[in-house]
């Protein structure tokens, strides 16, 4: 009888428990990313920005923030993979991008959480405003996660840094 208590009561408070729902986006033969669906994804408006070199995947928008994903070839990069790089070309690759974009302050790096793939994530002040870039390198292609706020006057904190690391932790390659 105690047993059958405790299996009804365990049941009833999964039953309860709010469940994050989350929508999955996957770059066919490349990554799936998890999201909360609280947030609208778009994998359609820039499709046509779409070339040889460079691939434009999604934006995810939330209440005041939007994700910006896409992947590019950089010919500085050619042959680099972040993710099986050594610690000295992980550090060259921080110096390549310090040389290329002064105006970018490196924070920190993310790393998802079942592949290893480390995220290397930036500020950047542009004309738009402020935003962060995460960027991972893959045999010479950037996977850039761009996040920015509506309000362009507004510097990302704390809270957009949560967002996009929730989402890049969910990363995983293609198998």
């Amino acid at each position: 009888m105690k047993t059958h208590r405790l299996l009804m009561m365990v049941l009833l408070l999964l039953l309860l428990t709010p469940h994050a729902l989350a929508g999955e986006f996957t770059a066919a033969g490349l990554f799936t990313v998890t999201y909360d669906d609280s947030l609208t994804m778009d994998d359609v408006s820039y499709q046509y920005e779409t070339t040889d070199l460079y691939r434009w995947f999604f934006v995810l928008y939330g209440d005041d923030f939007v994700i910006d994903a896409n992947t590019e070839w950089m010919e500085l990069f050619d042959g680099v993979s972040l993710h099986t790089a050594t610690q000295e070309e992980r550090d060259a690759y921080l110096q390549d991008m310090a040389d290329y974009y002064p105006e970018a302050s490196y924070l920190q790096t993310i790393t998802a959480t079942h592949s290893g793939i480390p995220f290397y994530v930036f500020r950047f002040e542009s004309d738009e405003g402020p935003f962060l870039l995460a960027e991972t390198v893959v045999n010479g292609y950037a996977i850039d996660f761009y996040a920015y706020y509506y309000d362009e006057s507004q510097a990302p904190d704390d809270a957009l840094m949560e967002a996009l690391t929730a989402l890049l932790q969910t990363f995983t390659p293609a198998a």
